[in-house]
């Protein structure tokens, strides 16, 4: 039988569908079909949920760009509720008949907690400064009490930048975007950490990970940081629960320091939770 020569497209089709084939390009399963979702909890607004794998579900809060959440959720991790399920919260949040009309609020299952942040929804920096007004805001029955951040005269902070003389910078946090990779089933969410006075903006991405090596439950919490001034230090100062010492620097230029992952360069670093 005579040699049958490929043209060079054919060659790397050929060749695209022995990768292919061979898992290559294989995607991370995940414990759900809806494995991320925005939605809102009975503690706060904006949240963004990732189902991991059914040992690792975590929620973020996107307004300040911080982990709030991490618990064993199963395949389904949760559900959307209403009505008496809703427990203390105000089920006619956002609907102003006082009758919600279908099941809003998604509430995680009561799978074992990793830990879970014990603070309240956050104003953000964009609230609008009336909403800020305890008088018009509370008293119409729509939250819980929530801290305050510097720019509303309070002192919480999930991320803080410090400069070369180690003051620290009131940097707005800012919530670009969430990107999927439908190929690998790879989230990544970026954000922004806005300097004062013209200062420019530092870009921050984050894809987590479940990872069960060496041994229990881990997550893995890639960041990527860009356009930090020379000299300046990026904290991260709320890694996820209470305990610091389940963390990790495992790749990177960052070091934990008083309870914060602080990044002093651009590039990528790596944080490990073990629990």
């Amino acid at each position: 039988m005579g040699t049958v020569k490929s043209k060079p497209g054919r060659t790397l089709a050929l060749a695209a569908l022995l990768l292919l084939a061979s898992g290559a390009f294989a995607q991370i399963a995940r414990p759900n079909a809806l494995w991320f979702n925005k939605v809102i909890s009975l503690e706060r607004s904006r949240q963004l949920y990732v189902a991991l794998n059914t040992n690792m579900w975590v929620m973020y809060d996107l307004p300040q760009a911080v982990l709030f959440q991490a618990w064993q959720g199963g395949a389904a991790g949760g559900a959307f509720v209403t009505g008496g399920n809703l427990q203390n919260a105000t089920p006619q949040y956002w609907f102003f008949t006082g009758t919600p009309q279908f099941p809003h609020v998604w509430r995680p299952n009561s799978g074992t907690s990793y830990f879970k942040d014990s603070v309240a929804e956050y104003f953000a920096s964009y609230t609008n400064p009336a909403d800020v007004n305890k008088t018009t805001y509370y008293t119409a029955g729509k939250w819980p009490l929530q801290p305050i951040l510097p720019k509303w005269g309070g002192t919480y902070r999930s991320w803080s930048v410090r400069n070369g003389s180690g003051q620290v910078l009131e940097a707005e946090v800012r919530f670009r975007a969430y990107l999927v990779d439908n190929v690998n089933n790879v989230i990544t969410l970026k954000f922004g950490l806005i300097l004062p006075n013209n200062g420019g903006e530092i870009t921050v991405t984050e894809s987590p990970e479940y990872s069960s090596l060496p041994s229990g439950h881990h997550l893995v919490r890639t960041f990527t940081f860009a356009n930090i001034p020379s000299g300046y230090q990026v904290r991260l100062e709320k890694l996820g629960g209470n305990d610091p010492t389940k963390w990790a620097v495992t790749s990177g230029s960052a070091s934990i320091q008083a309870s914060a992952m602080v990044q002093t360069a651009n590039g990528q670093t790596v944080l490990n939770g073990s629990f």
